[in-house]
């Protein structure tokens, strides 16, 4: 049961490390591809997608907030991402295959987008948090402190996920290069002729 399985951080950061130690092998990559994605979707896209989950207690749903959970899924990807050739093989193989069922199929750009949007709603909560800290009706103690509670837990979730995609961007990057596809002399940030 997937969400039994988020819900406990410690059965949780298990499950991330076992579908990163799929990911990293590249027999498990090859020999497993449908389970790969089904786990990547369930407990890797899933999680992201709840959006920032900074509340001490959920307002919302059953589910407890997933704070935690969403760190251990951004540093999981830092860490894939620093694997040679890892995201190149996420994007290229998983795009368009016979095998996989719609729903598994695109899993970087659905990784990219999630966390796209991830970063754009924890500036939302800390732009509206701050807009409320300045407000001039006084906030009480106790609401100015679980204001700056979620403050900080949204800047150290958008921070996470900026250098997860910055990772992401970097391997890719890497990747073009070694491949030939891309002189590291002739990108425009190395490039002394810009005109």
């Amino acid at each position: 049961n997937t969400s039994a399985a988020i819900e406990d951080d410690r059965v949780f950061r298990r499950i991330i490390r076992i579908v990163s130690q799929f990911c990293r092998c590249q027999f498990y990559r090859r020999q497993m591809k449908v389970e790969i994605g089904i786990l990547f979707q369930h407990f890797i896209l899933r999680v992201l997608a709840f959006g920032p989950q900074v509340d001490s207690v959920s307002l919302t749903s059953d589910i407890p907030p997933l704070f935690h959970q969403q760190l251990d899924v951004l540093d999981a990807i830092i860490s894939l991402s620093n694997e040679p050739g890892l995201i190149l093989d996420i994007f290229i193989n998983y795009e368009e295959v016979e095998i996989l069922p719609p729903p598994y199929l695109k899993l970087f750009h659905k990784l990219v987008e999630t966390l796209s949007s991830l970063s754009e709603q924890c500036g939302s909560i800390i732009y509206e948090l701050a807009r409320l800290n300045g407000s001039p009706s006084k906030l009480t103690s106790r609401k100015e402190e679980s204001t700056h509670f979620r403050q900080h837990r949204a800047k150290q979730l958008r921070d996470k996920t900026f250098e997860a995609l910055a990772t992401i961007i970097n391997a890719i990057k890497t990747a073009a290069e070694k491949s030939g596809e891309t002189e590291p002399a002739m990108t425009l940030i190395d490039s002394d002729n810009f005109g």
